[in-house]
């Protein structure tokens, strides 16, 4: 998936974001599991592993925390030592991963904290931009394959 950007004071992340539930329900998401591109803003929670992950020559922190207003826990992949960083987010870019080997990853560091498990249920994967801040546009393009 790539990124362009235009403006100014911009803030936010470049992502992958996967929502999962214990059933097949269609109510609201119980997990989201996000994977950051290029960032200058800071993940929900706080670092529990550095390090955790290498894909595509790209090293990954894994953050957590609950996200209260929306009422359930986060695991955020990001890319090392780039929380809150102040560096302007570059004007293009792109996030080539495999999404399950970051899944694998996640089962091995915290099946036994009994929030994330490959048996959850995938509900809804997007891959987007969250603008935190500043003015400007954000052009996406890409696609996602399930296998």
């Amino acid at each position: 998936m790539a990124f362009t950007t235009k403006g100014s004071g911009q803030t936010g992340d470049f992502a992958y974001d996967l929502f999962f539930r214990k059933d097949t329900s269609k109510g609201n998401p119980q997990l989201e599991v996000m994977i950051w591109g290029a960032n200058n803003s800071y993940p929900l929670g706080t670092l529990t592993t550095s390090n955790a992950i290498t894909s595509d020559g790209v090293t990954y922190d894994l953050w957590e925390g609950n996200n209260d207003a929306a009422g359930y826990y986060v695991y955020t992949f990001i890319p090392h030592g780039t929380a809150g960083n102040s560096n302007a987010l570059p004007a293009k870019g792109n996030v080539n991963v495999d999404v399950k080997a970051f899944l694998t990853r996640l089962q091995d560091l915290r099946a036994s904290d009994g929030r994330y498990s490959n048996a959850l249920y995938l509900q809804v994967v997007e891959g987007g931009f969250e603008v935190t801040g500043g003015m400007g546009t954000v052009s996406l393009s890409g696609s996602i394959a399930a296998k």
